[in-house]
């Protein structure tokens, strides 16, 4: 995909709580760390300090407030909610802007560790999606600069989508923290499949109900097929960045964006590219081989569809006259319906209306659902989640593991890192339920 140009991401805002003080949030930077009270401001030095990291476009969300009061209400600790990015940046943007944004907190705990002597034991850092891979990036980040690890991250399925093929130091990895544990609700290989990260990259890696899709989730392909097609564009738009002016002056332009998509749900098999092309839009010319390997190659080189685009020193942007016309349009189709293309603050996502309130239920509710099962591993203590130690999931099912090491899923999964004697990295599976809080 493109890369729209938005620059450089803001600084992170640090907003502060504590448990002397739950509901008097302080917000802080790096710039104005100095003026501070931290003194005044509730923060205890000697207890666990939590990072909370949003995921991508999460700007303003009300989970972490939610994940903040159940951490609160039941532990003594610290909870600091990391507000960064930016809503109108792609996927792909925010990508680049990941390791910056792990060095910045970095910075932050080093600040901490300078004024009141925390111990980076007591530093524990949640990141959901791309914010897990931004804890990582700041558990490198604390090594490097302080030559010592954070005591925990914890990885909320990992964001999938361009991190496939990514080494070890571009992603959250085993060796960001004292102990790393992921649980994964929607791994997949494609972003038609799903949107976290598919491989072990923890201490313990937790895969619910296979890992993949979970019960009371319709699967990403089930629904994207069924889309009209101003549906289509408004949902790839937001899924995986917004396509800019260029693309939206003629259907030739939105045809190349459709050609980009289904190269990259293909994996970069352009042959697998042409034949799914034909299947999803059947009315249109057919589309050669050739056309998905060069159009994939000019994004690369230039940044555009459009050859010439690039080094213009034009930013690029999401809302044109020819999406203006679309919303009118949808609008005069169905009123009810118009909203589903504005962005919206959600419980626990973005909500964008219909269709989006489908892609909740879809592309979104598997992904989040590793969210929602860490929630209630906090909120309903009396609710545990029993995973067994197993090399995959037919095995798993199959009973095979069932005498296996058991560990619990969630908040406290580190009470079982005596475990790591035995093995350095472990993968766990267990099923759960489809409703809140989860437990069977």
């Amino acid at each position: 995909m493109f890369l729209p140009l938005h620059g450089k991401d803001p600084e992170p805002i640090f907003v502060s709580y504590s448990y002397r003080s739950p509901n008097l949030p302080e917000y802080v930077t790096n710039a104005n760390f100095s003026d501070w009270d931290i003194n005044r401001s509730g923060f205890d030095a000697k207890v666990q300090t939590v990072f909370v990291m949003h995921g991508f476009r999460e700007t303003g969300v009300a989970w972490p407030e939610r994940l903040k009061d159940a951490l609160l209400n039941r532990y003594k600790c610290n909870v600091i909610i990391v507000v960064w990015g930016q809503i109108e940046s792609s996927f792909e943007e925010e990508k680049e802007h990941l390791p910056a944004i792990g060095d910045d907190i970095a910075f932050f705990i080093e600040n901490l560790v300078v004024s009141k002597n925390i111990d980076l034991q007591d530093v524990y850092l949640i990141g959901k999606s791309l914010g897990a891979h931004i804890a990582g990036f700041t558990g490198k980040a604390v090594k490097k600069k302080l030559n010592s690890l954070v005591g925990r991250i914890t990885g909320l399925d990992p964001g999938g989508p361009d991190y496939y093929n990514a080494d070890a130091t571009e992603r959250l990895d085993v060796t960001d923290a004292s102990f790393v544990d992921v649980i994964h609700t929607n791994a997949a290989c494609t972003r038609l499949e799903g949107l976290g990260y598919p491989y072990s990259c923890g201490h313990f890696d937790f895969y619910v109900n296979g890992g993949s899709a979970q019960p009371g989730c319709r699967e990403a392909n089930e629904y994207l097929f069924e889309m009209t097609s101003s549906e289509f564009r408004s949902s790839l738009n937001y899924l995986f960045g917004s396509v800019d002016s260029g693309m939206m002056t003629s259907s030739t332009n939105q045809e190349m964006a459709d050609i980009r998509f289904i190269y990259d749900v293909a994996v970069g098999n352009a042959l697998e590219g042409q034949r799914l092309y034909g299947e999803r839009f059947p009315s249109r010319r057919s589309t050669k081989r050739k056309t998905f390997e060069r159009l994939h190659r000019r994004l690369r080189e230039t940044g555009s569809f459009v050859s010439g685009m690039h080094d213009t020193g034009r930013t690029r942007s999401a809302w044109t006259r020819e999406l203006e016309e679309l919303v009118l349009l949808e609008f005069e189709r169905q009123p009810e319906r118009a909203r589903g293309l504005y962005p919206q603050p959600h419980d626990g996502l973005v909500n964008v209306g219909r269709p989006f309130e489908d892609l909740d239920k879809s592309f979104l509710c598997s992904h989040v659902r590793a969210l929602d099962i860490f929630l209630a591993s906090i909120e309903n203590e009396a609710c545990e989640f029993t995973a067994l130690e197993c090399s995959s999931w037919s095995r798993y099912l199959s009973g095979e593991c069932d005498n296996h090491d058991v560990a619990v899923m969630g908040y406290r999964a580190d009470m079982y890192k005596e475990l790591m004697k035995n093995s350095s990295r472990m993968k766990f599976y267990l099923k759960t339920g489809g409703i809140y809080p989860y437990c069977l």
